[in-house]
């Protein structure tokens, strides 16, 4: 008859079970944070490539709604609002130094800043506010965009490096007369005749979460597989044959 016996150690078990509890949470958290990223991606895609915003109430209502709004195409009638100077964003989209020049623009009552122009660093403070009506193809951002982050801004020499990115010291929206919605802006796009014509663009979001749970419970169960070869090499665990009895 063969018989399996097992004697656990001690100490080691209650370390090896806490490892394991430890594992086994991160794994599930993973798989959390899985179907997270699935959903937020599925919502990504819907939006990027839904039809054109028409209005700056539709991309207000949408962030009100917790709506992906990241790169949402948009194609809007506006007027340019009145202020005092264009605010002069760095961009790298040309080899040279260039400026993205940002304005109020208002739609229906709703104000919101958009960049409408590229200019060269040469003509940057020559540049005067433009007025009257423009027609806003593009994309939306979030507030959060910034060009270079690393890289100071200079409100006094009116260079900057990203959208309103000092907001406690030198808020874009401080002086205006307006009510503006800070919350997105326009991200223009030249050439482009029709908004549902500019090609979807996603930001860039990885999703190697489902890699990191297959990480965390492949370690628990080498961990596991440890724990009983210890046992075993120390004769704790395995089978012994003993006689019938009769």
């Amino acid at each position: 008859m063969t018989r399996y016996y097992f004697k656990p150690q001690p100490i080691l078990t209650i370390i090896t079970l806490v490892g394991l509890i430890v594992l086994v949470k991160l794994g599930l958290w993973q798989k959390q944070r899985l179907a997270w990223k699935t959903e937020l991606l599925a919502s990504v895609e819907a939006a990027v490539t839904a039809p054109a915003f028409q209005s700056f109430d539709a991309i207000a209502v949408s962030i009100d709604n917790s709506s992906f709004v990241e790169f949402r195409r948009v194609d809007i009638s506006a007027n340019l609002a009145s202020m005092d100077a264009p605010f002069f964003v760095f961009t790298g989209r040309n080899r040279d130094v260039s400026w993205r020049q940002f304005q109020i623009a208002q739609n229906m009552g709703h104000y919101a800043f958009a960049d409408i122009d590229i200019v060269p660093d040469e003509a940057r403070d020559e540049i005067k506010v433009k007025t009257g009506a423009i027609r806003l193809i593009g994309y939306v951002r979030t507030q959060a965009w910034q060009e270079s982050p690393r890289t100071q801004s200079s409100p006094e020499a009116n260079r900057w490096f990203g959208f309103n990115p000092m907001t406690k010291t030198d808020d874009w929206s401080v002086n205006s007369p307006h009510n503006i919605d800070m919350r997105f802006f326009i991200e223009t796009v030249e050439g482009v005749k029709d908004g549902d014509d500019l090609p979807p663009k996603q930001p860039e979001i990885a999703n190697n979460h489902f890699d990191y749970m297959l990480t965390w419970f492949s370690l628990a169960f080498i961990l596991l597989v440890f724990y009983m070869l210890i046992h075993f090499r120390d004769g704790r665990a395995g089978r012994r044959v003993t006689g019938d009895s009769v």
